[in-house]
């Protein structure tokens, strides 16, 4: 349910705005949804705050974040 995982990626950038699970899981989502533009405009967000407050850049590409296999245990 790709509408529930955006909803629930968006509380936890409520509280974590650099969690890395919940931007994989957004984007991989907004794909599933054809929101491409969308997916791309939060990975773009999320590596400017990340350069903002580390200040060095993001080492992931966005086809590393929306590529990289499943962390869930209930997909194997």
């Amino acid at each position: 349910h790709p509408e529930f995982v955006i909803e629930l990626a968006n509380c936890i950038f409520q509280f974590d705005q650099l969690n890395e699970d919940a931007l994989e899981y957004k984007c991989r989502s907004l794909i599933t949804l054809k929101r491409l533009a969308l997916a791309n405009k939060t990975y773009d967000k999320f590596i400017k705050d990340y350069k903002d407050i580390y200040g060095e850049p993001f080492s992931r590409s966005f086809h590393d974040i929306v590529s990289a296999p499943t962390t869930n245990p209930s997909h194997k």
